[in-house]
């Protein structure tokens, strides 16, 4: 036997090899317990919550057995009976399992626990980020976590009475570097994007508040969720701001898209020309503008899919609905699409301008 032929072992192989099964396992692990964990949290609700032990159905009625699962009447059991409509519209079946918010004193079923199936949702996608995007997976989840806090903050000083524009205002300049700087650093290409970024939503903002000013009333009354009473101005303040914020973004993507594909093209030509640059970012952004778009519209138009459906069915008028109840999904749709393609020439030419200056500087 040839003792020198013996391939050595590479331990640094093994080392990645044990890693790369070990680190997901644990991932796995942790969402599993965090799944439970929100699956079992009915202390934590003031609410009294039971859970469905047994269902019998007796004509349009449901004869449900449960338990409860918090508070002074812990594993109580009691029976509740919940009257269904045939087409589950107003009225919806439980199953075994299910757990149900209920007033006691008159066995009146308030709503269905449902946070457990929205954590696993979260779960899935915070699993799916630190697989597929490692590192990068982490500074998304850091920054989505941050966005909500800011956004809930956001929400309570508008609730105190501060302007919904300006509010939104200071939440788009920190949403944006929110999310770019821990995805791309400290760097020029970031802060051309932030530019961009800032520059086509200060245009949209500006151009909405005067168009909102000078066209006829909108009819706020078809607005989900508009508290009332409103006056006018405070409806119009609304509306711009989330329209402004529904466009956020599909702006931020385009201008990291065409910062980042700058940046490489000069890379690799560092000699090339404003005209030229310009010139190929302008090719590239034809092949993304339509993509985005269809986002967009998919993404505002996929929330009016239940209205058309119910109108259509209670013999509403496919126009009527348009104009009014889908109005503001339509007009989201055209501020999105307007605020994508308005983004490429400013993030182009913001790109061009701080690029090719750092080349000069070099």
């Amino acid at each position: 036997m040839n003792i020198n032929n013996t391939k050595p072992i590479n331990f640094n192989k093994e080392k990645s090899g044990i890693r790369s099964f070990i680190v997901p396992l644990i991932i796995v692990i942790i969402s599993i317990g965090a799944f439970f964990a929100v699956y079992n949290n009915s202390e934590m609700y003031q609410r009294t919550v039971v859970k469905v032990t047994e269902v019998k159905e007796e004509g349009d009625t449901q004869v449900l057995a449960v338990k409860v699962m918090n508070g002074e009447s812990k594993n109580k059991k009691v029976i509740i009976k919940n009257s269904i409509d045939s087409d589950l519209v107003y009225k919806e079946k439980y199953r075994e399992g299910n757990f149900l918010f209920v007033n006691l004193s008159n066995s009146k079923i308030l709503q269905q626990k449902r946070d457990y199936y929205l954590a696993l949702l979260v779960i899935l996608l915070a699993d799916l980020l630190l697989l597929v995007g490692r590192g990068k997976g982490i500074y998304t989840i850091l920054g989505l976590f941050l966005n909500c806090i800011l956004y809930l903050s956001g929400i309570h000083l508008f609730n105190k009475g501060l302007s919904p524009v300006i509010m939104v205002g200071a939440l788009i300049l920190v949403f944006t570097a929110v999310i770019l700087f821990p995805l791309n650093g400290f760097s020029r290409e970031t802060g051309s994007a932030i530019i961009s970024t800032i520059l086509t939503v200060g245009l949209i903002a500006a151009a909405l508040l005067i168009i909102v000013g000078v066209m006829p009333r909108i009819s706020y009354e078809f607005m989900e969720y508009m508290p009332e009473p409103y006056s006018l101005h405070k409806a119009n303040m609304l509306y711009v701001s989330q329209l402004v914020v529904a466009a956020l973004g599909g702006i931020i993507d385009i201008s990291v898209t065409v910062t980042t594909s700058a940046s490489e093209i000069l890379a690799r030509n560092p000699d090339l020309g404003a005209k030229k640059l310009l010139s190929s970012i302008s090719a590239i952004s034809d092949d993304i503008t339509s993509l985005m778009i269809n986002v967009v519209f998919f993404t505002n138009m996929a929330g009016i899919l239940p209205v058309f459906t119910i109108a259509m069915k209670n013999d509403i008028s496919f126009f009527t609905v348009l104009k009014h109840q889908s109005f503001f999904e339509v007009s989201g749709f055209l501020i999105g699409a307007i605020g994508i393609v308005l983004a490429i020439p400013l993030s182009a030419y913001m790109a061009t301008l701080v690029l090719k200056r750092r080349r000069c500087e070099k």
